[in-house]
């Protein structure tokens, strides 16, 4: 009897836990390299940062040694294998020589519970030194030269990555 109620339990918690398998799993199980993708979809330097098109784009920010951005790399490089628009460019934060110094400093008092709202300082800026950067995993939406939108950590970009 104990063990049908633990497995009753267990199978409950399973499906209340992610009811959307996209949701919850963009590992990459395919084991592709960013490096495969970065000679076609890379940026090598920061200076077209907002002028890749006067469309809307994004711009993946990612790092190799960051755990968050390999749990996503599954979700990233399906949308490269898959949708052509809007485009999607990766940013390897390791290839620019000292990366962090193109942006806005955060301030001081800065902590998860302020991101949203210096996030909505950087919408609608058309340069480096106007915008903040977080850490990665970042997508930045770009459009018509300006930031529109900025999505930061792995759960906000599964969320992003589910709905394509």
């Amino acid at each position: 009897m104990i063990k049908k109620l633990f497995l009753f339990l267990f199978s409950i918690f399973s499906l209340i836990s992610c009811s959307n398998k996209d949701l919850c799993d963009c590992k990459d199980y395919q084991n592709r390299q960013f490096l495969n993708y970065y000679e076609t979809y890379g940026l090598t330097s920061l200076d077209n940062f907002f002028s890749l098109s006067n469309d809307m784009y994004y711009i993946y920010l990612y790092s190799i040694t960051c755990p968050r951005c390999e749990n996503i790399k599954g979700c990233v490089l399906d949308y490269l294998d898959t949708s052509t628009s809007p485009p999607l460019y990766l940013l390897q934060k390791d290839k620019i020589e000292n990366f962090k110094d193109y942006f806005k400093a955060l301030p001081l008092d800065y902590n998860k519970e302020n991101r949203e709202t210096l996030i909505k300082e950087c919408i609608n800026k058309s340069s480096l030194s106007e915008i903040y950067y977080f850490g990665t995993p970042t997508l930045i939406e770009i459009n018509e030269n300006k930031l529109t939108n900025m999505l930061v950590g792995e759960t906000s970009l599964i969320n992003f990555f589910s709905n394509f």
